[in-house]
């Protein structure tokens, strides 16, 4: 998963965020799995900001 987040759909980026957060609340995560986290959640971000971006010939 790590080569390439932009491929993955949305929603599954969204669960595996999730699971790994919980693994975070926990203390259970490794130090790949804490990175994934991180990595995921910019993507996710720059995706929510590419869909706020006004158009501004609207």
């Amino acid at each position: 998963m790590h080569e390439n987040l932009a491929i993955v759909p949305t929603k599954l980026l969204v669960l595996e965020a999730a699971r790994l957060e919980r693994k975070l609340l926990l203390g259970t995560s490794t130090a790949i799995e804490t990175e994934l986290y991180c990595l995921i959640q910019v993507e996710l971000g720059g995706r929510l900001a590419r869909e706020m971006v006004l158009d501004p010939r609207d």
